[in-house]
């Protein structure tokens, strides 16, 4: 009989509950849930209608996924947030610049937002282009509202946006 060893680990900030297990010539570690994790699967389907979908959706929803299918490459995954971190960890060691990775230090954006179903909806009539629209949000209150700091300089972006918090 195998015996598994089962403790807690923690990880990434977090505690996780691990079971320690034969594999091969070695050990494998695996996370496991704890009990107040698991959700009973009735449940968490029991808001599903039993309704019957419509012909055009499966045959739509089949073709994109035949079009899609291939075969699994692991190479074709990469761990884009463990690079980043050991790029910067190598730029900190031969002394280059730090430089903020996320967060809201950042200019603000002032690109348009555009609404893809209006968009849809008017290419579909043949009216005027999408991007025609006005844009919404923050970005129609910066259109409409001057910064002072531009009236009086021309303040670079950075400063710009820094002024306005």
């Amino acid at each position: 009989a195998k015996k598994y060893g089962v403790g807690q680990l923690t990880m990434r900030g977090r505690e996780n509950l691990v079971a320690l297990k034969p594999s091969g010539e070695g050990l494998m570690l695996e996370t496991l849930r704890y009990d107040d994790e698991v959700k009973d699967a009735d449940s968490v389907f029991a808001d599903i209608g039993s309704d019957k979908l419509k012909p055009q959706l499966m045959e739509m929803a089949l073709e994109l996924i035949t079009a899609r299918t291939a075969k699994f490459d692991p190479t074709q995954f990469h761990n884009h947030y463990g690079q980043a971190l050991r790029d910067l960890v190598q730029s900190k060691l031969k002394g280059g610049a730090a430089e903020p990775v996320s967060g809201d230090n950042g200019p603000a954006s002032s690109g348009t937002v555009i609404d893809f179903m209006e968009a849809l909806r008017r290419s579909t009539k043949g009216e005027g282009p999408a991007g025609a629209e006005k844009p919404k949000g923050r970005a129609a209150a910066a259109a409409a509202t001057p910064s002072p700091a531009k009236k009086k300089t021309s303040a670079s972006p950075a400063k710009t946006s820094s002024s306005k918090r």
